[in-house]
């Protein structure tokens, strides 16, 4: 092997100095020094940093540098943006909040007011109750003291008589006062003999009586109708039959088997007289019930018939008890 040539390696001083590489302190552009190989006049292969729309590796790191920094501000921007939301939506909410509390305080004072209210109509319905009420009270004292009264008096006006066809007839003569203030008008008497005693209470018969004549009046049955006025009498004369049916219901089949009918005729005089007033259109009634007698106070025989009038009284029957109204 040819020895390479050393000379040129030679200093002044005859010494030999190592070749200096001519490679050597090459850097790449990254700042890293390039390794080269001592047994070859040859440099290692290596990579090329990239490049982006021509910008050297420098300029990259700036652009990366700058996109860095534009991301914090992006990212504060939002941050502030989202704060700036947040604290709007606590506001909307508090004022939410304070409508809602204010709608409630407002509701509650409507209930309050309505209750209120309510209270005050009730109050108001009790004192139109308590006027009404005492207006109905003053209305009824007034009537009470402007009304008609009539009051019923009677006696015997005609024989008493018998027969087994038509039973007993008796005549009487009633006098009809108006003891009230205000005309009685539509004044219409209703009298019935009846089959009694002189203890019996002959109230429940009044009522009946009076009854069925109202009854007939609204049913548009007309009667006999007087108007009478305070201190001027009505008289009324009627004659009055009592049938042979009536009289013998009144005796049980043991008292007709011993013989027959009963001389006995306990008869009483029962009736209703019925009227009605200018400042009250109902109809208001007096009941009445005498007992009829012979002058010796004693009941009337049907063997004693016909019995004249002057020997026959009338007495208010002691358990009477007159119906009015």
């Amino acid at each position: 092997m040819q020895e390479p040539d050393r000379e040129a390696d030679r200093n002044e001083t005859g010494r030999y100095v190592p070749r200096e590489d001519p490679l050597s302190g090459l850097v790449d552009p990254q700042g890293h020094p390039v390794n080269t190989d001592a047994q070859h006049d040859t440099i290692r292969p290596h990579t090329n940093p990239p490049h982006w729309a021509g910008l050297s590796a420098t300029g990259w790191q700036g652009v990366q540098a700058i996109s860095g920094i534009l991301l914090l501000l992006v990212t504060g921007i939002l941050a502030a943006y989202a704060g700036c939301q947040w604290s709007t939506m606590n506001r909307t909410l508090h004022e939410i909040s304070q409508q809602t509390a204010y709608a409630g305080s407002g509701a509650q004072g409507t209930i309050d007011a309505a209750r209120a209210a309510a209270i005050g109509a009730s109050g108001t319905i009790a004192a139109a109750d308590a006027a009404r009420s005492a207006a109905n009270t003053a209305a009824k004292a007034l009537e009470v003291s402007d009304r008609a009264w009539i009051s019923v008096d009677a006696s015997v006006s005609g024989p008493l008589t018998f027969d087994d066809t038509n039973g007993v007839y008796v005549g009487f003569r009633f006098t009809l006062n108006n003891v009230g203030r205000s005309p009685a008008q539509g004044v219409h008497i209703s009298p019935e003999l009846v089959m009694t005693v002189l203890l019996s209470n002959t109230e429940s018969e009044q009522k009946r009586i009076c009854e069925g004549h109202a009854k007939a009046v609204k049913a548009g049955v007309r009667h006999q109708e007087y108007t009478v006025f305070p201190g001027e009498p009505d008289i009324e004369e009627e004659r009055i039959q009592l049938s042979t049916k009536e009289i013998d219901a009144f005796y049980s089949p043991t008292e007709k088997a011993l013989g027959g009918r009963p001389d006995p005729l306990p008869i009483g005089l029962v009736g209703c007289v019925d009227y009605t007033f200018l400042s009250s259109p109902v109809h208001h009634q007096t009941g009445f019930a005498f007992q009829i007698l012979t002058r010796d106070t004693r009941g009337p025989l049907i063997s004693q018939t016909p019995i004249a009038a002057n020997h026959l009284m009338l007495l208010k029957t002691p358990l009477g008890r007159y119906f009015i109204n």
